[in-house]
Formats: structure tokens, C-alpha cells, sequence
């Protein structure tokens, strides 16, 4: 773990889950087109590469401590989970689970690539980098999704927790192979062509064949030059980097609010997102907060009490 600050970050981090609540509130009550403005799906991918890329910043110049970094990382990602999963089942909510997969898919996606990333990183470190892992990763992906098909949802809906994680590897070790390289690219054009693709994907999965499952990790390459330009870009704290600090509680607890809050009042969806962000706020304070400090505290056990201090060489801008 780290205590480097990557500016740009949390930003993305925020983008992302803004992007899956709007989709999953709002979204569907748009008319015509503009329903697709807004996209779950690739926003998970771009989590991923974000994920990837923040799990390897930290070693790619350091030793892995590979009991402090899981312990570190499955109690920072399951303490919400656990929290999150008993108030889904209150609300009557049953595909709020590991095998129906709404919204969990992902977080079981995340505990395979953390349990396989100190594997990932020996190959890296053994002539295998990250950089030639993705791309002999890419066609076994795609060719594995063209042989087991899928519907409009997507690998998450149709491919359950045993193989949804091997649909989406690229894309986590583009992350990884992200960390490894100088930062920068024109940081609008990329926003641009990112939502626009993004949208694009999305209209394609509901009215084509070509899936999520298809273009998520193509959309990953896409995604890895935008996360770089932004890094580059980041000169200042705005308040997107503060709400990205909650993204995690966001992105898990946002459903479990909305049903919530729809059990007390009626109005149209859009009116329902200040209340969705006020309690997924306050779950993050709650839950969230509690368990980075309980994941940092096990991770400075199990290393005798050393954090890695160093500021990698990929946070460095270029230029």
C-alpha cells in the first residue's frame, strides 16, 4: 500500500459511479436516445482499468508483502459487502448476491484479480510484462465470450461469478500495464471520444449483437488513454475528488438507498438521486471509512509496521 497521492484519481473514481447510478435511475425513464447517455457497463470497465492500475502503482518498484496486501484488500472491499448484503435482503432485494450478480458481479471480479494479481506480478517480474499480459489475455477473453454468447446485459448477467472475472481480465491488466508508463494525451478529446463511445456501446449491446461482452475490453484500451491524460492534466482537489473518495460505497450501496428511499415517497427518478448520494455518503462514514482504516492496520501488522512510502515512477506526469 502506498501513501502516494495520484491526482486525477478520485475524479474518475467519481465519474464512474455517477455514471452507473445515473444509469440505473435515470437512464431508463429517458426518451429516444438519450437513454444511453448514460452507461452502466462501460463504467464498470473503466473501474477496472482504475483498479488495476491502482493496485500495481505501489509495486512496480517495490517488494509485494503478498499476506499484508490480501488481508489489506479483502477486508477494505467485503466489510461494506457484509454490511451492504443483509440490508439488500430487508428491502426484499434477492438478486443483491454474489450468484444473481446486480452490482456484486464486480466485487467478485475484484477479489479474483486481487488473489491473482502477486501471480500476475511474478510473471511480470519474470519476463511476462504487464504490457504482453493483456494482449495474449485479449483474444483467450474474446474468443472464450464469442463461444459462450450472452444477451443485452451483457457478461455480467449471463456468465456468473465463475467466469465473469475471465471475460473482464484485459481490462484489469491494462490497469496494471497503465501503471508501468508516463502519463499524458489531450484530456478533452479523450473525455469526448470516451462518453461517446461509451453511449455508443451501450446502444449497440440493446439494439445489435455486439454485446458488452465484446467491446468492454477494447473499450479498456480507450479507457487507459484517458486515465493517463487525466493524471497528466490533474492540477488541483475539486469536488469530484472529494465524492470520489465515497465512490465505493456509492457504486455498492446506491440500489439498496434508491429502494429505499422509493419506500417512502413517490416522484420521478431524477428527484431521487440528492437523497440516493446522501445515504450512500453516509454508509461510506459509516461502513466504508471504518474498514480502509481496519485494512491499513492489518497491512502495517503484517509487514512489521512499514507502509511503502515511495512515490512510484508511474505517477509522474509527462512533460
Amino acid at each position: 500500500m502506498s501513501s502516494a497521492y495520484i491526482p486525477g484519481i478520485d475524479r474518475l473514481r467519481a465519474v464512474a459511479a455517477l455514471s452507473v447510478v445515473l444509469a440505473h435511475v435515470v437512464g431508463p425513464s429517458m426518451p429516444g436516445f438519450s437513454k444511453y447517455l448514460f452507461t452502466g457497463y462501460p463504467a464498470v470497465i473503466a473501474f477496472f482499468v482504475i483498479s488495476g492500475f491502482c493496485i500495481h502503482v505501489p509495486y512496480v518498484s517495490a517488494p509485494l508483502p503478498v499476506r499484508g496486501f490480501l488481508l489489506a484488500r479483502l477486508v477494505r472491499i467485503m466489510v461494506p459487502v457484509a454490511v451492504a448484503m443483509p440490508l439488500a435482503y430487508l428491502l426484499g432485494m434477492k438478486q443483491f448476491n454474489p450468484v444473481d450478480g446486480y452490482i456484486l458481479w464486480s466485487v467478485v471480479c475484484e477479489c479474483v484479480y486481487y488473489a491473482l494479481y502477486p501471480l500476475f506480478l511474478m510473471a511480470h517480474r519474470r519476463g511476462l510484462p504487464f504490457a504482453m499480459q493483456w494482449k495474449l489475455a485479449l483474444p483467450l477473453c474474446l474468443g472464450l465470450a464469442v463461444w459462450l454468447g450472452s444477451d443485452h446485459y451483457g457478461s455480467a448477467n449471463n456468465f456468473g461469478p465463475a467466469l465473469n472475472w475471465l471475460v473482464a481480465l484485459p481490462s484489469w491488466l491494462i490497469g496494471c500495464a497503465l501503471a508501468e508508463r508516463r502519463h499524458g494525451g489531450p484530456v478533452v478529446p479523450l473525455r469526448i471520444a470516451v462518453a461517446g463511445t461509451a453511449s455508443l456501446m451501450y446502444w449497440a449491446t440493446m439494439n445489435t449483437p455486439a454485446g458488452f461482452y465484446l467491446t468492454g475490453n477494447l473499450f479498456a484500451i480507450l479507457c487507459a488513454a484517458w486515465i493517463s491524460a487525466e493524471i497528466a492534466s490533474a492540477q488541483r482537489v475539486n469536488w469530484l475528488d472529494r465524492m470520489g473518495k465515497w465512490s465505493y460505497s456509492t457504486y455498492l450501496f446506491h440500489a439498496i438507498v434508491w429502494t429505499a428511499v422509493e419506500r417512502v415517497f413517490t416522484a420521478r427518478p431524477v428527484f431521487y438521486l440528492p437523497f440516493i448520494l446522501l445515504g450512500c455518503y453516509g454508509l461510506y462514514r459509516l461502513v466504508e471509512k471504518p474498514s480502509h482504516g481496519w485494512a491499513r492496520r492489518l497491512y502495517r501488522q503484517a509487514t512489521g509496521g512499514a507502509l511503502n512510502e515511495k512515490s512510484p515512477p508511474a505517477v509522474r506526469p509527462a512533460g
